[in-house]
Order: structure tokens, then sequence, then C-alpha cells
């Protein structure tokens, strides 16, 4: 009889609490292995006698069980990787396809540590490496922007006389993107064409991303030559992005326009905000929100993030004298309305870039409000909160209670009271400690913004 399922180590546990050691660098890799699940007991008396891709099958389905009860990577890592020993102590058989399986989910989840031992032993065994798990490699540092790491891969590929992939070239292209050398992107292009390999789609996309839209057209011929769809999302983001270079925002509203998949994806919405944050179109940028919401797709948290980094950047240029003609408190009025309308339940990460817009607009006052929104919801501790609360000389927070509720360790955090203010031994005011007034709010009905902010914006 099964028994009831068993959620793993740290249910129930904020993530911030949640951190456990990596095991030891010389710790061995399992060999051949496989023990039971402790999610799935029945399968028990089968697990001896597993095939290397029984294993697979194993890890796959347990790390999915994993997913449904913690969403810490490092805890997804560190009790997979648990289960593959213990996998491996029951004297299945992990090859090839249970090694490039932890490889890639591993690297999925920037697992420097075990991704890095896995590679030392696939190496150590040259009969565990496939291609599949060159790909992985050179997707990973691709990831970390790292090309040294990528030409070790390819040493490594060439000792073997293996020859680089479409796939490979592709990691190739977008490691020297996210390196902003273009250039070299392009003459990885090159080399992939005069080597005789073919591109895939993706290959396209990746450069179509990171070029002026009128370089981007030419890539898309090219892909038309080739018989492939150039109607399709991913092409038509890539697109957007190519705009956004170019800052031409009617381009990207024609292309957004003529998305096959009607409503588009929350990805294509985040595309077209960053086009109107590049041409410093701040209430096309905002409209964004209900024109989700009009068309019933509901947004990550996320793009409020990054609408307020693109407040803190224009709320600097006003301070700085660089922006003229909106002030300070217009545009500290449309983050908090699109807190107001798009905060609930708080997010940490929303509340330190609250702060950081605070911070950027020398507005204690401002940054007071959302200290009391950590405070009330019990949110946890951040570095970055305690740094903008430093800088605007607010005091620190203080831990004041750590309790168990229902299973959650709760931590609740404060600012220290004011200091008291003493009456000076003449009598009157003293006026020790007070803060500068703040500056006057831009009166209502007047702000930029003000038909902007009466319109419905948030999430379903």
């Amino acid at each position: 009889m099964m028994r009831r399922c068993v959620p793993p180590l740290g249910v129930g546990v904020p993530p911030s609490y949640r951190k456990r050691t990596l095991p030891p660098a010389s710790q061995p890799v399992p060999r051949a292995t496989t023990v039971h699940s402790p999610y799935n007991d029945h399968a028990a008396h089968a697990d001896s006698g597993m095939s290397d891709r029984d294993v697979r099958t194993r890890l796959r389905e347990y790390f999915q069980h994993l997913k449904r009860y913690n969403t810490a990577r490092n805890v997804q890592a560190l009790k997979l990787w648990e289960e593959w020993v213990r996998v491996a102590e029951a004297g299945g058989s992990n090859g090839q396809h249970a090694f490039q399986y932890m490889l890639a989910t591993m690297a999925a989840l920037r697992q420097d540590e075990f991704v890095a031992k896995l590679w030392r032993e696939m190496k150590a065994t040259p009969a565990l490496v496939t291609l599949g798990a060159y790909q992985t490699m050179m997707q990973y540092y691709a990831h970390l922007r790292d090309p040294r790491g990528q030409a070790a891969i390819l040493e490594h590929m060439d000792s073997r006389g293996v020859a680089p992939d479409a796939v490979i070239f592709v990691a190739i292209i977008r490691c020297q993107i996210l390196l902003k050398d273009v250039p070299a992107a392009k003459d990885a292009y090159r080399e992939m064409l005069a080597r005789g390999v073919a591109p895939l789609p993706m290959t396209f996309q990746t450069l179509i991303a990171a070029v002026p839209f009128d370089e981007a057209l030419a890539y898309i011929r090219e892909m038309q030559r080739r018989g492939m769809p150039v109607d399709d999302i991913y092409t038509l983001m890539a697109l957007i992005d190519a705009c956004s270079i170019s800052r031409d925002a009617a381009r990207a509203e024609a292309v957004f326009a003529g998305a096959p998949q009607q409503p588009p994806p929350p990805a294509m919405f985040k595309k077209m905000m960053w086009v109107h944050m590049a041409s410093a179109d701040t209430q096309a940028a905002y409209g964004m929100f209900a024109r989700a919401e009009a068309a019933k797709v509901r947004l990550p948290v996320d793009f409020a993030h990054l609408f307020t980094t693109y407040l803190k950047k224009r709320v600097t240029g006003v301070v700085e004298g660089a922006d003229g003609g909106t002030t300070v408190d217009d545009y500290l009025e449309l983050a908090d309305a699109l807190y107001e309308r798009f905060g609930r339940p708080p997010h940490m990460i929303w509340l330190r870039e609250m702060l950081r817009l605070a911070v950027a607009a020398r507005r204690p006052d401002f940054a007071k409000r959302y200290i009391g929104v950590l405070n009330l919801n019990n949110i946890g501790f951040n570095p970055g909160i305690q740094e903008c609360i430093d800088k605007l000389g607010l005091g620190h927070l203080q831990p004041v209670d750590v309790s168990l509720h229902r299973g959650r360790a709760e931590k609740t955090w404060h600012m220290p009271p004011p200091p008291v203010r003493r009456a000076p031994a003449g009598g009157g005011r003293s006026d020790a400690g007070a803060r500068p007034p703040s500056p006057p709010r831009t009166p209502r009905g007047t702000s930029p913004f003000a038909a902007l902010l009466r319109k419905p914006v948030g999430r379903d």
C-alpha cells in the first residue's frame, strides 16, 4: 500500500531561511546507481534492476515532485542530488542518459559546484560525454558570459574529433551578444556558414534581437530564403527587440498588432514596455499594464519591478536637472498608483525597488510608507532594503520576534523609534534632529499623468 507523499525538507519555510551548504567537492559522483524514492515507496522492489534510462525517468519524476513543494533552486538541487546518491547506493545503472539529465538540470538551476563536479566526472569517463553534454555546457557558459569556458569546451570537442553543430554556434553567438560584442557574434555566424552548418531559426532570432531594425530585416529575408517561418511569436519578439534598439515605437506597435497569437503572451507585453521605455515614453510604457488588463493577460510582478526601475532613472534625471517638464512628485505618484493597483500581495523585491526610487528622489517620506508595508506584511529582510534605509538616514531594521507559526519561521522587522526631542532649557521648541521639510507636492489634477492614473490598471 502506497503511503501518503511526505513533502521534502524545507516545505513551508520562506526562501530566505532555506540556506543549506552544498556537499563538499570531495564527495564522489554516484556511479552505478539506484535506491527507492522517498515519495514512491511502492516501487522500492524494482530499484535494484533499473537501467540507465529508468534512472533518468526516476530522477525526472522526483524533480517534478520537488518543484511542486519547493521554490528555492538550491533546495531542489540538494534534494535531487541526495536522491541520485540513494539511487546509486541501490546498485542500478547510471550511464549517459542519467548523467546528461543531471548535468542539464543542474545547469538550469545554476548550481555551479554541481555542474563542475559532474563535468569533471564525465570528462574522466569519455563514454559519458555526448553531443548533448557539450551543448549543455556551451549554453551554460553562455549564460555565465564566459567565453573562456566555451573555448575550453571547444578544445575538448576538437580533441575527440566532434564537430560543433548549430546549437553549439547559437550558444557562442548568444555569449558574445550578452557581452555586448555584436561584431564577434556576426563573425561566429559567418564561421558557421563557412563550415557548412545550416543555421536554425533560433540562430536568426538571437541575431535579430541584437541589431537595429534595418539590419534585422536582412536576417528576416535570409530566413524567408531558407523557407523558415517569420511570423512565429519568437521571431516577432526578436523584431520588437530590434525596434527597441532603433527606438522605433511605431514599427514595434505594428509588429505587436500582427502577432498571430491573440492576445499576445506576457513576454511580448514586456518587450513592448522596453520599447517605450527606450523611447522615454512613460505614458505608453505605463499604458501596457492597462492594455494587458484589457486583453485579460495576467502579467507577473517582475513587470512592475522593471517599470519601477525605469522610474528611478527618470527621477534621477529630474534631480540632476537633465529631465525637464516633469517633477519628481509626478513620477512618485505614478509609482504609488501602480503599487496600489498591482502590489497585492506585496513583494519584497518590488519594495526594494520602491525604496531605491525614494533614494533617487531623496524623499525619506516616500520611503517610510513602504517600510510600513514591509512591517505590516511581515516580509523578510533584504540587504538591499537596509542599504536604502541607510542612505536615507532612517536608522536600522531590527529583529523583534522570532517564532514558529503554522510551520513557518517568521521574523518581524521594525524601524527604531524616532529620537525624543527635548525642549531647550530656556523654553521654546527645539529643532535638533528635525528633518528638512519635504518639497511641495504637485496639486492633484495638474500632473502630466493625471488622465493616465484614472485608467484601471492591475491584475485580474
